[in-house]
């Protein structure tokens, strides 16, 4: 049993809540052990050296991006995606460097990325996807617009709609990311 004091909505308590989407999305707080920990003669994370999986993302569109703030409303959003993974230490150096997409001038409506990710799993029972939308500013840093992360058990091939986050969390209404996945088993070599 653990328990948790969570003190703000940041991003390690991004990747805790997509853990527990695969059972019953943030309500529930339990989930079994991965399968390969379950075996009587358990094989543990540091065994993990073969590619298993690799895992195909496509982010094909956005819908609806805007800032939370209406401070941030200047002008038209310039959005651009980063897609990064989390895992155990063998698939995060694998793919250790983030995925970001062409910077859409003045589209915020409807913006067009086809930023195309590969990802090598050796553990894909750990994976989690992260997705984050920013708007960039050339005179200051540049402002997130929202964000998810999805963990491997979650992910179902073909298009799928990724609802985007706010800072607090919760989900902004009407802005999705329009997703293509795909994953191929890796034949061992024995």
């Amino acid at each position: 049993m653990i328990a948790l004091n969570v003190q703000q909505p940041d991003y390690a308590l991004l990747l805790y809540l997509s853990r527990f989407r695969e059972n019953g999305e943030t309500k529930c707080g339990y989930i079994l052990k991965p399968e390969f920990l379950l075996r009587q003669q358990p094989r543990y994370i540091r065994e993990f050296s073969k590619i298993c999986k690799i895992l195909h993302i496509t982010v094909i569109s956005a819908q609806q991006l805007r800032p939370e703030k209406e401070k941030d409303v200047r002008d038209v959003v310039d959005p651009y995606v980063e897609v990064s993974l989390r895992g155990t230490s063998f698939d995060e150096k694998e793919n250790a460097l983030p995925y970001k997409s062409l910077i859409i001038d003045n589209n915020g409506f409807n913006p067009q990325f086809g930023l195309k990710c590969q990802f090598k799993l050796c553990c894909p029972e750990m994976a989690m996807i992260v997705f984050k939308v920013f708007d960039q500013e050339i005179a200051t840093k540049d402002i997130k617009i929202g964000w998810n992360a999805v963990s491997f058990g979650c992910l179902r091939p073909g298009f799928r709609l990724v609802p985007l986050l706010n800072s607090n969390l919760d989900v902004l209404e009407f802005s999705y990311l329009l997703v293509k996945v795909e994953f191929y088993d890796v034949l061992q070599e024995t």
